[in-house]
């Protein structure tokens, strides 16, 4: 990793005292998001997803996998799941480890970095 991105990763994921939940910016999520996993539950399953630099993002849901394209615009999380042409794009926080999915709806998708 360049040393940029890992400065503002480490910005990122500091932990300080005071933590709050931050809304990223376009470069925060590329920085927070690229080459790393993170991990969560979704209806009481765990989940986890990776997100590649190149873009490609690996979602696995209780072992079960899909492979997808992710991408920042302006300052959102953006991803494609084949089959399916659409593009779907979310607002993103930070609190620490902590990453939050927002849709344009307010239904709010909470992942912890993993690695």
């Amino acid at each position: 990793m360049r040393t940029s991105t890992l400065l503002a990763l480490a910005v990122l994921l500091a932990h300080p005292a005071a933590a709050a939940e931050q809304k990223l910016t376009g470069a925060e999520i590329k920085a927070a998001l690229a080459d790393h996993v993170f991990a969560g539950s979704n209806d009481g399953r765990a989940v986890e997803q990776s997100f590649d630099a190149s873009g490609r993002t690996l979602y696995t849901e209780d072992g079960n996998a899909s492979q997808g394209l992710w991408e920042v615009r302006g300052d959102q999380y953006c991803s494609q799941w084949p089959p399916h042409d659409a593009w779907s794009c979310y607002d993103m926080t930070a609190d620490g480890k902590t990453v939050t999915f927002i849709s344009s709806s307010g239904v709010r998708y909470v992942m912890t970095l993993a690695k």
